[in-house]
């Protein structure tokens, strides 16, 4: 199912009425209440449902995985991204109708579209989240969205995140690489996971990956081997829902 968000809930229930395995494009809703309506009509079909949140399923993102779980960069501290763009960019994908710019269609602005896959490998990254809270707010007047985000997440790890969106900057302000900081060294990587950079004892290495010519091939494979009674499911509707849950509590009216 890769409609626009706002098509996700009826989409998805008709394929799980049909008894139709669903790859489902994130964002997994326009909100959690969508997400918690597929989970509950996952539970009465004996379909399943995987999220495509493929980005934890590239060779780059998983590397980070690894540094971290192996402490290269010792006990981690915090992580946190600016992620800022101007309102021209490469990023957004051309479309007709700019759609995910409508928040009646995708749900709210460019955070809505490209913040999940960051906060579906801070789940993957660092586990359950405690505390998340944070606030939203529209800095182009001109904008149908809110285009400035901010928020911090507490994981039961008791590593804090924090992160700023803004996607009304110059240029020359761009910015968008995670960043992971440990008690003996850093790690980071950009929003296309084409390198990571990594420093430990005053040292930096920057190792270059390339990514599959369909960036979702990976991610695909372990669907098709979860659909086929072969593996566990490589992102579940549950880890979806938790996503839009924090996607949800950094941009709602307070």
């Amino acid at each position: 199912i890769a409609s626009p968000p706002r098509q996700h809930l009826e989409h998805c229930l008709s394929a799980l009425a049909a008894r139709k395995q669903v790859y489902l494009e994130k964002p997994m809703g326009m909100n959690a209440r969508e997400c918690k309506a597929i989970i509950d009509a996952e539970a009465t079909s004996p379909a399943k449902v995987a999220v495509a949140h493929y980005r934890r399923a590239l060779p780059a993102f998983m590397k980070v995985g690894e540094i971290i779980r192996n402490k290269v960069i010792g006990d981690v501290r915090l992580a946190e991204v600016n992620f800022y763009l101007p309102e021209e960019n490469s990023i957004l994908p051309e479309t007709g109708t700019n759609w995910r710019l409508n928040p009646q269609i995708s749900g709210g602005g460019l955070f809505h579209d490209l913040s999940p896959h960051l906060f579906d490998l801070l789940l993957v990254y660092f586990g359950r989240p405690l505390e998340y809270d944070g606030f939203s707010k529209r800095l182009n007047q001109a904008a149908a969205a809110d285009d400035f985000v901010q928020g911090t997440i507490l994981f039961e790890s008791n590593i804090i995140f924090r992160g700023c969106w803004c996607f009304s900057v110059a240029p020359c302000a761009a910015s968008e690489r995670l960043i992971i900081t440990g008690n003996q060294g850093v790690v980071s990587v950009p929003f296309f996971g084409d390198e990571i950079r990594l420093c430990t004892g005053g040292q930096e290495e920057v190792v270059r990956f390339d990514n599959p010519v369909n960036i979702q091939l990976p991610m695909i494979e372990a669907v098709t081997s979860y659909f086929l009674g072969e593996a566990d499911c490589p992102c579940s509707t549950a880890d979806g829902l938790k996503v839009m849950e924090i996607i949800d509590k950094f941009t709602s009216p307070k």
